[in-house]
Protein backbone atom coordinates (compact mmCIF):
# COMPACT_ATOMS: atom_id res chain seq x y z
CA UNK A 1 0.00 0.00 0.00
CA UNK A 2 1.60 3.26 -1.10
CA UNK A 3 -1.13 5.77 -0.42
CA UNK A 4 -3.36 5.76 2.61
CA UNK A 5 -4.51 7.95 5.49
CA UNK A 6 -7.52 9.14 3.51
CA UNK A 7 -9.48 11.63 5.57
CA UNK A 8 -12.43 13.89 4.91
CA UNK A 9 -15.95 14.87 5.91
CA UNK A 10 -18.62 12.28 5.35
CA UNK A 11 -21.90 14.14 5.71
CA UNK A 12 -22.19 17.28 3.62
CA UNK A 13 -24.87 19.95 3.88
CA UNK A 14 -25.66 22.34 1.09
CA UNK A 15 -23.79 24.23 -0.25
CA UNK A 16 -21.57 21.22 -0.84
CA UNK A 17 -17.80 21.53 -0.85
CA UNK A 18 -15.61 19.31 1.27
CA UNK A 19 -11.91 18.48 1.43
CA UNK A 20 -10.42 15.01 1.03
CA UNK A 21 -6.83 14.64 2.24
CA UNK A 22 -4.59 11.96 0.69
CA UNK A 23 -1.26 11.04 2.30
CA UNK A 24 1.48 9.07 0.56
CA UNK A 25 3.49 7.12 3.12
CA UNK A 26 5.70 5.49 0.50
CA UNK A 27 9.21 6.35 -0.67
CA UNK A 28 8.16 7.13 -4.26
CA UNK A 29 5.61 9.56 -5.74
CA UNK A 30 2.18 8.25 -6.74
CA UNK A 31 -0.42 9.48 -9.22
CA UNK A 32 -4.07 9.02 -8.19
CA UNK A 33 -7.21 9.31 -10.32
CA UNK A 34 -10.32 10.40 -8.39
CA UNK A 35 -13.61 9.25 -9.95
CA UNK A 36 -17.05 9.90 -8.39
CA UNK A 37 -19.72 7.22 -8.93
CA UNK A 38 -23.46 7.16 -8.27
CA UNK A 39 -24.28 4.46 -5.71
CA UNK A 40 -27.62 2.64 -5.76
CA UNK A 41 -28.81 -0.78 -4.64
CA UNK A 42 -30.84 -2.92 -7.01
CA UNK A 43 -31.81 -6.59 -6.85
CA UNK A 44 -30.10 -6.93 -3.46
CA UNK A 45 -26.75 -5.71 -4.82
CA UNK A 46 -24.68 -2.52 -4.91
CA UNK A 47 -24.61 -0.75 -8.28
CA UNK A 48 -21.97 1.88 -9.10
CA UNK A 49 -22.38 4.03 -12.23
CA UNK A 50 -20.52 7.07 -13.59
CA UNK A 51 -22.10 10.36 -12.57
CA UNK A 52 -21.72 14.06 -13.32
CA UNK A 53 -23.52 15.11 -10.13
CA UNK A 54 -20.31 15.05 -8.09
CA UNK A 55 -17.05 16.68 -9.13
CA UNK A 56 -13.56 16.08 -7.73
CA UNK A 57 -10.87 18.74 -8.23
CA UNK A 58 -8.28 17.96 -9.34
CA UNK A 59 -9.44 14.68 -10.90
CA UNK A 60 -5.83 13.45 -11.14
CA UNK A 61 -3.31 14.24 -8.39
CA UNK A 62 0.41 13.60 -7.99
CA UNK A 63 1.47 13.01 -4.40
CA UNK A 64 5.22 13.19 -3.66
CA UNK A 65 6.91 10.65 -1.43
CA UNK A 66 5.80 11.19 2.18
CA UNK A 67 3.66 14.09 0.93
CA UNK A 68 0.03 15.10 1.13
CA UNK A 69 -2.52 16.35 -1.39
CA UNK A 70 -5.97 17.83 -0.83
CA UNK A 71 -8.82 17.09 -3.25
CA UNK A 72 -12.02 19.16 -3.18
CA UNK A 73 -15.24 17.17 -3.59
CA UNK A 74 -18.47 18.98 -4.38
CA UNK A 75 -21.79 18.95 -6.23
CA UNK A 76 -22.30 20.33 -9.70
CA UNK A 77 -25.91 21.09 -8.82
CA UNK A 78 -28.08 20.82 -5.69
CA UNK A 79 -29.80 17.53 -4.95
CA UNK A 80 -33.51 17.24 -4.28
CA UNK A 81 -34.12 17.93 -0.61
CA UNK A 82 -35.63 15.23 1.55
CA UNK A 83 -33.50 12.20 0.66
CA UNK A 84 -29.82 11.52 1.18
CA UNK A 85 -27.55 11.44 -1.86
CA UNK A 86 -25.39 8.29 -2.04
CA UNK A 87 -22.16 8.12 -4.02
CA UNK A 88 -18.79 6.35 -4.07
CA UNK A 89 -15.32 7.74 -4.73
CA UNK A 90 -12.87 5.56 -6.63
CA UNK A 91 -9.25 6.44 -5.84
CA UNK A 92 -7.15 4.57 -8.37
CA UNK A 93 -3.37 4.54 -8.50
CA UNK A 94 -2.08 5.10 -12.03
CA UNK A 95 0.89 2.80 -12.71
CA UNK A 96 4.22 4.48 -13.39
CA UNK A 97 6.35 3.54 -16.36
CA UNK A 98 8.93 0.97 -15.38
CA UNK A 99 12.55 1.59 -16.25
CA UNK A 100 13.97 -0.62 -18.95
CA UNK A 101 16.29 -2.32 -16.47
CA UNK A 102 13.52 -3.00 -13.92
CA UNK A 103 12.00 -6.44 -13.47
CA UNK A 104 9.23 -7.69 -11.23
CA UNK A 105 5.52 -7.21 -10.70
CA UNK A 106 3.88 -3.81 -10.28
CA UNK A 107 0.69 -3.60 -8.20
CA UNK A 108 -1.72 -0.66 -8.36
CA UNK A 109 -4.10 0.12 -5.51
CA UNK A 110 -7.71 1.28 -5.67
CA UNK A 111 -9.74 2.53 -2.73
CA UNK A 112 -13.53 2.63 -2.90
CA UNK A 113 -14.98 5.13 -0.42
CA UNK A 114 -18.63 5.86 0.48
CA UNK A 115 -19.82 9.46 0.15
CA UNK A 116 -23.18 10.59 1.55
CA UNK A 117 -24.80 13.98 0.97
CA UNK A 118 -27.31 15.19 3.57
CA UNK A 119 -29.85 17.47 1.87
CA UNK A 120 -31.61 18.35 5.15
CA UNK A 121 -30.81 18.01 8.84
CA UNK A 122 -33.61 15.57 9.72
CA UNK A 123 -32.74 12.53 7.58
CA UNK A 124 -33.20 9.16 9.31
CA UNK A 125 -33.19 5.48 8.36
CA UNK A 126 -36.31 3.42 8.99
CA UNK A 127 -35.70 -0.33 8.87
CA UNK A 128 -38.49 -2.84 8.21
CA UNK A 129 -37.46 -6.45 8.89
CA UNK A 130 -39.32 -9.48 7.62
CA UNK A 131 -38.81 -13.15 6.89
CA UNK A 132 -40.04 -14.85 3.74
CA UNK A 133 -39.28 -17.66 1.35
CA UNK A 134 -37.54 -17.25 -1.98
CA UNK A 135 -38.62 -18.71 -5.32
CA UNK A 136 -37.13 -22.09 -4.35
CA UNK A 137 -38.86 -22.21 -0.98
CA UNK A 138 -35.78 -21.50 1.12
CA UNK A 139 -36.13 -18.99 3.98
CA UNK A 140 -34.54 -15.57 3.76
CA UNK A 141 -34.44 -12.44 5.89
CA UNK A 142 -35.28 -9.11 4.24
CA UNK A 143 -34.65 -5.59 5.49
CA UNK A 144 -36.05 -2.55 3.69
CA UNK A 145 -34.92 0.96 4.51
CA UNK A 146 -38.10 3.04 4.25
CA UNK A 147 -36.31 6.11 5.62
CA UNK A 148 -34.41 9.00 4.08
CA UNK A 149 -30.83 8.16 5.16
CA UNK A 150 -28.51 5.18 4.89
CA UNK A 151 -27.67 2.83 7.73
CA UNK A 152 -24.56 0.74 8.21
CA UNK A 153 -25.19 -2.58 9.93
CA UNK A 154 -22.39 -4.59 11.52
CA UNK A 155 -22.18 -7.83 13.46
CA UNK A 156 -25.50 -9.02 12.03
CA UNK A 157 -26.74 -12.25 13.57
CA UNK A 158 -30.05 -14.09 13.25
CA UNK A 159 -31.21 -16.11 16.22
CA UNK A 160 -33.76 -18.89 16.62
CA UNK A 161 -34.20 -19.36 20.33
CA UNK A 162 -30.66 -19.53 21.71
CA UNK A 163 -29.15 -20.79 18.43
CA UNK A 164 -27.48 -18.64 15.74
CA UNK A 165 -28.87 -19.30 12.24
CA UNK A 166 -26.13 -19.58 9.64
CA UNK A 167 -26.14 -17.25 6.63
CA UNK A 168 -23.82 -17.35 3.58
CA UNK A 169 -23.28 -13.57 3.51
CA UNK A 170 -20.95 -11.31 5.55
CA UNK A 171 -22.29 -9.98 8.83
CA UNK A 172 -22.17 -6.35 7.70
CA UNK A 173 -24.00 -4.27 5.12
CA UNK A 174 -25.07 -0.78 4.08
CA UNK A 175 -28.78 -0.32 3.40
CA UNK A 176 -29.47 2.80 1.33
CA UNK A 177 -32.74 4.78 1.43
CA UNK A 178 -35.47 2.92 -0.44
CA UNK A 179 -33.34 -0.21 -0.86
CA UNK A 180 -33.80 -3.80 0.30
CA UNK A 181 -31.09 -6.25 1.34
CA UNK A 182 -31.53 -9.96 1.96
CA UNK A 183 -29.80 -12.80 3.78
CA UNK A 184 -30.62 -16.36 2.66
CA UNK A 185 -30.77 -18.71 5.63
CA UNK A 186 -29.08 -22.08 5.68
CA UNK A 187 -31.27 -24.89 4.43
CA UNK A 188 -33.07 -26.60 7.30
CA UNK A 189 -32.22 -23.87 9.81
CA UNK A 190 -35.73 -22.44 9.95
CA UNK A 191 -38.82 -24.54 9.39
CA UNK A 192 -42.21 -23.04 8.40
CA UNK A 193 -43.55 -23.23 11.96
CA UNK A 194 -40.54 -21.44 13.44
CA UNK A 195 -39.86 -18.65 10.95
CA UNK A 196 -41.73 -16.09 13.03
CA UNK A 197 -39.61 -16.93 16.07
CA UNK A 198 -36.48 -15.55 14.40
CA UNK A 199 -34.76 -12.48 15.84
CA UNK A 200 -32.12 -10.17 14.44
CA UNK A 201 -29.33 -8.72 16.54
CA UNK A 202 -26.93 -6.20 15.04
CA UNK A 203 -25.08 -2.94 15.60
CA UNK A 204 -26.22 0.13 13.64
CA UNK A 205 -25.21 3.77 13.33
CA UNK A 206 -28.00 4.71 15.74
CA UNK A 207 -27.48 1.96 18.31
CA UNK A 208 -28.08 -1.73 18.93
CA UNK A 209 -30.80 -3.71 17.17
CA UNK A 210 -32.41 -6.65 18.95
CA UNK A 211 -35.86 -7.31 17.57
CA UNK A 212 -38.09 -10.08 16.25
CA UNK A 213 -38.54 -10.21 12.51
CA UNK A 214 -41.64 -8.76 10.88
CA UNK A 215 -41.13 -5.62 12.95
CA UNK A 216 -39.83 -2.11 12.41
CA UNK A 217 -36.60 -0.56 13.70
CA UNK A 218 -36.48 3.23 13.47
CA UNK A 219 -33.51 5.44 14.31
CA UNK A 220 -34.00 7.74 17.25
CA UNK A 221 -34.40 11.49 16.75
CA UNK A 222 -31.16 13.30 16.08
CA UNK A 223 -29.57 10.35 14.27
CA UNK A 224 -26.43 11.40 12.42
CA UNK A 225 -25.13 9.18 9.60
CA UNK A 226 -21.76 7.51 10.09
CA UNK A 227 -18.66 9.33 8.79
CA UNK A 228 -18.96 9.74 5.04
CA UNK A 229 -15.47 9.11 3.81
CA UNK A 230 -14.15 5.95 5.40
CA UNK A 231 -13.08 2.51 4.33
CA UNK A 232 -16.09 0.30 3.77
Amino acid sequence: TRFRNVTGVQTCALPISQALSLTNEGDAPVVIQVQPMLWTQQNWKDVHAPTDQVIATPPVVRIPAHGRQVVRVGLRRPLTAGTEGTFRLYLTEIPTVLKTDQVGMQVSLRLDLPLFVATTNDLRPDLRWSVARDETGLPQVLVTNAGTAHVQLTDIRFWQGDQIVDTPQPAHAYVLPGATRRWPLAKGSAQPTSLLSLRVRASADFGTIDTPLSSSVVAREGHAPAPLLADD
